[in-house]
């Protein structure tokens, strides 16, 4: 529900646009928002610090991220920007100050959990939503959204690495190329684009893009990581 809260967010703000209508994203997405998330992320970390028991801490840290959200839209602040803060604050935080390892374990074992089950059943959705004749049809399209996605990874890992290696570690060149053909997509696209109105103009050869580039990115690029590895001698088997 809140992943389609989130993305429902993203769709209000591109059917303004579309209509329109007036929308500042700066004043929409970043002044008082992350003070929220900052907030209340604050706040459950005090909360977890005077308590050790990993399921009442798992409980707020899944009422801090729908309560933050909720809080936020109800103010008319950015949902998205509010818990994202409060999520940075809980695992750069509160998971050094507050929490106990065997918290710790018990808490990334929920929200891995959590994550697989909304990525299945996000999965699911685009399964009933997507019509295969329909996607067949869109080939053409699907081979140049894939072709300019990998325009945009190669220009942007290419030309922006080497200047950042000037200030942080170095990412030598071959990794580079595994930057580029590991850039993988999945449920968050997904449900950006399940997440839009049915009367959304282009709705469904919006469907059909997403879903083709996700297919060609695990099917394709996901198979393949492992054999570029290889090929790239980076395996242990492969430098011994």
């Amino acid at each position: 529900m809140i992943i389609c809260d989130l993305c429902g967010e993203a769709r209000d703000c591109l059917q303004k646009e579309i209509e329109g209508k007036e929308y500042d994203i700066c004043s929409e997405c970043w002044n008082p928002f992350a003070l929220l998330g900052l907030a209340l992320g604050y706040f459950v970390s005090k909360l977890t610090k005077r308590i050790d028991d990993a399921q009442i801490e798992i409980t707020f840290t899944t009422i801090l991220a729908y309560g933050t959200f909720l809080l936020a839209r109800h103010l008319h602040l950015s949902g998205v920007i509010a818990t994202v803060t409060a999520g940075l604050v809980i695992g750069n935080f509160a998971a050094k100050t507050a929490m106990s390892a065997r918290t710790l374990t018990a808490l990334r074992s929920f929200w891995e959990y959590a994550s697989f089950i909304i990525n299945s059943l996000v999965f699911l959705l685009i399964g009933l939503e997507v019509r295969l004749g329909g996607l067949l049809r869109a080939w053409k399209p699907i081979l140049f959204a894939i072709a300019a996605i990998f325009l945009g990874r190669i220009l942007s890992i290419y030309m922006l690495v080497p200047f950042s290696n000037l200030f942080s570690k170095r990412i030598p060149f071959v990794w580079q190329h595994v930057l580029v053909w590991g850039g993988l997509r999945g449920a968050l696209s997904l449900a950006l684009a399940l997440s839009l109105d049915s009367t959304f103009p282009y709705r469904d050869q919006i469907l059909n893009l997403t879903f083709g580039v996700v297919v060609f990115s695990i099917l394709v690029q996901g198979l393949s990581i492992k054999p570029l590895l290889r090929m790239l001698r980076l395996t242990p088997e492969s430098t011994s």
